[in-house]
């Protein structure tokens, strides 16, 4: 990805939220870890819905990339162009997996944080 996500952005204050629960695990600061996980969870939810539409039209276009016959010239650029496609899916495959452990992780602080102002609702 060129620029920095918003998952990543927000990944910090999420990370500030968990330390301050560990710090003192007052309701505010559990209301703060629940907000925090939840717009890290939603930002990742987008972006990883983006990747995959991303990963199903450049592997489309790979697979539509034919050789030509009896033209080394065209070979060489329709491989060339399959060694582009083929980084390009492989940077947003690692992208995917990257965003996916951070909402897994958010996902995990947002029910520890359900959890813990639980009782205080009750």
């Amino acid at each position: 990805m060129p620029e920095l996500s918003p998952t990543l952005c927000n990944q910090q204050k999420l990370l500030n939220a968990i330390s301050n629960v560990q710090e003192e695990p007052s309701i505010e600061s559990w209301q703060a870890l629940q907000s925090a996980a939840n717009l890290v969870n939603q930002f990742a939810v987008e972006e990883l819905t983006e990747l995959k539409s991303d990963l199903a039209e450049l592997t489309s276009s790979a697979m539509n990339l034919s050789l030509p016959i009896d033209d080394e010239d065209g070979e060489e650029l329709v491989t060339h162009r399959l060694c582009e496609l083929n980084y390009e899916i492989e940077a947003r495959a690692q992208s995917f997996i990257e965003l996916n452990a951070i909402r897994l992780d958010a996902q995990y602080e947002l029910n520890r944080a359900r959890q813990a102002l639980a009782p205080q609702h009750s």
